[in-house]
C-alpha cells in the first residue's frame, strides 16, 4: 500500500492502518463505536442464563443488536437490508474483534456479541490515540522535491510534507498525548489494583476490555480520576447490597454503565451536602455567646449559664434579664435566699405554668420592689 508522507494514525477513534489490514471501513469504525457506546450506556440488553442472571465470559459480557436499530440509527450509511448489516458484523467475529452467541426468546432467535480484547486494543491502542498524524518514511522519490541545485527542498504544507520543525514529536498537542498516555497508564494501575482488592483476587479478574471502557465511560461523564477508587466501592456496595449470585458480572455490568456514574456524581453531591451540613451544625455546636447578665461565656446552645443559672429562653426575654440581673445585685445572703423560694416555687407549681408566673411575680416583688 502506497501511504502518504503524513496520514491520520486515528479515524473515528480507530487506528487507520489496522482497519485498514483488516479489511474494514469507516462505516466499520463508526458502527463499532456505536455498539461500544451503546453497551457502555447501560441501555444495551444483555445475554442472561436461564436463572436470569448476567452472562459473561472472562468478564466480557454479550449484548443484543438490533440490526434494523443500527439501520436507523444511520441513515447516512446507505445501508438497506439487515442482510447487509450481518455481513459486516460476521466480518467483525472473523477478524476476531467481537464473538457470537445466539439465544431463542418468545420473539424469535436473537443474536448477541461481545467485545474482545483484540476489539479493545484497535480503539485504544498507543498508536490510535489521538487525532494527531505521523510521518512515514517513504523511499519512492516522487514524494520528495528536489532544488535547482540538488538539496532536498522541504515543503511547508503541513499536510503532505511538514518541515522537520513542525513534526508531530515537536507538537504541543504531541506532547499533550504523551503526558495522556502517562496518566492512562497511572489510572490503569489505580484500577487494576482497586479492583483486586475489592474482589481479593490474585489477578485481574476481568479482561483488557473492561478499564478502558471503564475508563472512557468515566471521563465522558466527567468523574475525575481522582475519584474513581470511591466509585468502585460505591459500585461494589450497590452491587452485593442486591445479593447476586455472580457478583463480580454483575459489578462488570453496573460499573461500566453512564447511569451508575450519573448516580454516583448524586451520590457524592449528596454526601457533600451532608457533610457540610454537620460542619455548620458542629461549628454552631461549639459557637461562645456572653451571658447578659453576669457576662459569663458559654456555649450558644447551653440550657442555662453556668455563671447566674440565666436559662435560655430567659436570655431572649429583656424583662427576664433585668430581673436576674436585679437579682444578681442583692446581698449574697438576700440572693439565696430569692432562688431559694424561687426554686421551691418551681417544685410546687410542677407543670402550672400560671401558678408559677404567679408565684415567681409574687416573690419578685417581695424582694425587689
Amino acid at each position: 500500500m502506497n501511504i502518504p508522507v503524513y496520514f491520520q494514525n486515528c479515524v473515528a477513534g480507530f487506528d487507520q492502518l489496522a482497519m485498514i489490514e483488516l479489511g474494514l471501513d469507516i462505516v466499520d469504525a463508526h458502527i463499532l463505536q456505536w455498539y461500544l457506546d451503546f453497551a457502555g450506556s447501560g441501555k444495551m440488553r444483555m445475554l442472561r442464563d436461564s436463572k436470569g442472571e448476567i452472562y459473561s465470559e472472562a468478564g466480557h459480557i454479550y449484548y443484543w443488536v438490533n440490526y434494523q436499530a443500527l439501520i436507523n440509527t444511520f441513515p447516512i450509511f446507505g445501508i438497506g437490508t439487515t442482510r447487509a448489516v450481518t455481513k459486516r458484523f460476521s466480518r467483525y467475529v472473523d477478524a476476531g474483534l467481537m464473538k457470537k452467541k445466539t439465544a431463542l426468546t418468545k420473539n424469535g432467535l436473537a443474536v448477541y456479541y461481545c467485545a474482545t480484547d483484540s476489539l479493545v486494543e484497535l480503539k485504544f491502542s498507543k498508536h490510535g490515540e489521538g487525532a494527531i498524524g505521523t510521518k512515514v518514511p517513504v523511499e519512492n522519490s516522487s514524494h520528495r522535491n528536489q532544488s535547482s541545485d540538488g538539496h532536498k527542498n522541504q515543503s511547508s504544507d503541513a499536510l503532505n510534507n511538514p518541515p522537520n520543525n513542525d513534526s508531530p514529536d515537536n507538537h504541543p498537542q504531541a506532547r499533550k498525548v504523551s503526558d495522556d498516555s502517562k496518566d492512562d497508564e497511572k489510572n490503569t494501575i489505580q484500577i487494576t489494583e482497586h479492583v483486586r482488592h475489592l474482589f481479593d483476587s490474585q489477578g485481574f479478574p476481568f479482561g483488557k476490555s473492561y478499564i478502558p471502557m471503564l475508563r472512557d465511560m468515566l471521563l465522558r461523564q466527567k468523574i475525575p480520576p481522582d475519584e474513581w477508587t470511591n466509585y468502585l466501592d460505591w459500585c461494589h456496595t450497590q452491587c452485593k447490597e442486591h445479593e447476586p449470585k455472580n457478583l463480580q458480572g454483575y459489578f462488570y455490568s453496573m460499573s461500566c454503565k453512564d447511569d451508575s456514574a450519573r448516580q454516583f456524581r448524586t451520590y457524592m453531591a449528596e454526601e457533600k451536602r451532608k457533610k457540610e451540613e454537620e460542619q455548620s451544625l458542629l461549628k454552631a455546636a461549639n459557637a461562645q455567646i456572653i451571658c447578659p447578665v453576669c457576662g459569663t461565656k458559654h456555649g450558644k446552645f447551653d440550657s442555662l449559664c453556668p455563671g447566674c443559672g440565666l436559662t435560655a429562653s430567659e436570655s431572649l426575654n429583656q424583662e427576664a434579664i433585668a430581673v436576674k440581673k436585679a437579682i444578681e445585685a442583692l446581698e449574697p445572703s438576700r440572693k439565696k435566699e430569692v432562688e431559694e423560694e424561687l426554686s421551691k416555687a418551681s417544685q410546687e407549681a410542677g407543670m402550672n405554668v400560671p401558678k408559677l408566673l404567679s408565684m415567681k411575680k409574687e416573690i419578685i416583688t417581695r424582694y425587689l420592689g
